[in-house]
């Protein structure tokens, strides 16, 4: 699954344990973050969400890659 997801450009958060997507354009790309609205999966309600000037800092980005 969430190698599936990664091919569709989901990105997981290790803090908030969740998996986001950039709704747009990010408003601001620096070294050690970008923020901008995204969207993401709320387990709680399993539905899809977004969330407006969320400040997605890239220490808590999971980047171990996917063997077939």
């Amino acid at each position: 699954a969430a190698k599936a997801l990664k091919e569709q450009h989901w990105r997981f958060h290790k803090k908030v344990k969740m998996w986001f997507q950039r709704y747009d354009k990010p408003k601001e790309i620096v070294e050690s973050h970008e923020t901008g609205t995204y969207v993401y999966f709320d387990t709680d309600l399993w539905q899809q969400r977004t969330k407006e000037d969320f400040k997605f800092e890239y220490k808590f980005l999971e980047e171990n890659t996917l063997d077939d």
